[in-house]
């Protein structure tokens, strides 16, 4: 899967056994690749970008593409039981949300089914498809939680959610009281302020903790609503979800830039505007905005 930062593409093998809330999962192996050229159209979509429908096509089909390369280069003798692919988000707004990819290029050499749109059945009874993960976290930390407390699991991703899994009372079903919500952005505006502030994609290791500091959300947090929505095998958890419709990257635009960068930015939109005065088309709507 990708994750809303588009970053690079993670596979993991993993091995379950069990079913219900006593199902457990080993992982076998894992593996990241870049996304490679691909990045630059996902993000730019995800951020608003119109795309033809063509183009819409194209690029769910090259993603798809991409996995499938993923997969023949490290899993394609391995033996497998199911392919579980979730595709890049480019639009969350319940209840609407898209994860785009074309898996049949993935499907056409697996050797076992394939599984996507797996949002699509939570958002169609009411849900609001995200997170994904509570279930999937109350399987895995299980074992790691009090007798009297709740454990909070917090994933920081492209945005920030978190899991609640109830404490170990004695009679608590290990699905009663699971809540799961998102929090507000996190790597999106790291790297936005990464790329703002130092000129990188992202900040390896922390080393230009200005990038942080000069930093400012555009937004408040999501006013925290919880809903029981999320239904999986009969299981309602509490959760609330935050896209990156309700937190747009528009709010780092007033970062400050480095000299150079201002400088660079001054003379190419001086450059832009001449062209197209030369041209005669200054004002002529441009059909691939």
């Amino acid at each position: 899967m990708t994750g809303t930062s588009i970053d690079g593409i993670d596979a993991a093998m993993i091995e379950i056994t069990g079913h219900g809330a006593g199902m457990s999962a080993r992982l076998l192996r894992q593996v990241h690749e870049p996304i490679g050229e691909l990045a630059e159209p996902l993000r730019a979509f995800a951020r608003g970008g119109r795309l033809t429908a063509v183009e819409v096509a194209s690029l769910a089909r090259r993603f798809g593409e991409r996995h499938a390369s993923l997969f023949e280069a490290h899993f394609a003798t391995e033996p497998l039981d199911i392919i579980v692919v979730h595709g890049q988000t480019v639009c969350h707004a319940p209840p609407d949300s898209l994860q785009l990819i074309n898996p049949w290029p993935l499907a056409a050499i697996a050797p076992c089914p394939v599984m996507y749109d797996l949002r699509g059945e939570d958002l169609a009874i009411g849900g609001q498809g995200a997170p994904i993960t509570p279930i999937a976290d109350a399987i895995l930390y299980r074992d790691q939680r009090d007798r009297d407390t709740a454990l909070a699991i917090v994933n920081l991703g492209g945005f920030i959610n978190a899991t609640l899994l109830p404490s170990m009372k004695t009679g608590t079903d290990l699905f009663d009281g699971l809540a799961g919500f998102d929090c507000c952005p996190c790597n999106h505006l790291l790297d936005a302020a990464a790329l703002a502030v130092i000129n990188r994609p992202f900040d390896q290791g922390v080393r230009s903790p200005q990038a942080v500091r000069r930093m400012h959300p555009p937004h408040r947090p999501s006013d925290g609503r919880l809903r029981p929505c999320f239904m999986t095998s009969g299981v309602a958890a509490m959760v609330t979800n935050t896209g990156t419709k309700q937190w747009p990257s528009s709010g780092l635009r007033a970062l400050p830039r480095t000299g150079s960068q201002r400088s660079a930015r001054r003379s190419a939109s001086r450059s832009t505007t001449a062209s197209r005065r030369r041209a005669g088309d200054s004002d002529r709507p441009n059909p691939q905005a």
